[in-house]
């Protein structure tokens, strides 16, 4: 990484979690150089598409995205889902000559068989 360069990490948990969950990647990444934005997101109050809409107007606007050179992402579980929602919804908002690197830990890409088996269950749908 270039010091001349302005480089931030968005870190985005997994559902029903907090960003505690990102506690020690976002030390890390600090020592390594990176700026940090390390999130919680409503995870349990919109569906992806209103998360999206809710980052973008409370975290990545267009004034903070323009600080950076280059802005990377990584999410667990949902948070990768969110990701995906984000850059396919607001790419051109972000500017692909921003975009770095996007890691996706644990991302239930084609769904997820644990939520299939609970949907039935009013619990889990409440949830």
């Amino acid at each position: 990484m270039s010091e001349t360069q302005r480089e931030l990490v968005v870190l985005l948990h997994g559902i029903a979690l907090n960003k505690s969950t990102f506690w020690m990647m976002a030390r890390r990444l600090k020592q390594a150089g990176y700026e940090v934005k390390n999130i919680t997101y409503p995870s349990t109050k919109h569906n992806l598409s209103g998360l999206a809409q809710w980052l973008m107007d409370n975290h990545l606007t267009h004034d903070f995205i323009h600080q950076y050179d280059r802005i990377h992402f990584v999410g667990h579980s949902m948070g990768g889902l969110l990701i995906r929602e984000v850059l396919s919804r607001y790419q051109t908002h972000i500017g692909e000559e921003k975009l770095g690197r996007v890691v996706m830990i644990g991302t239930p890409n084609r769904g997820s068989e644990y939520a299939d088996l609970l949907l039935p269950y009013r619990l889990f749908n409440w949830f």
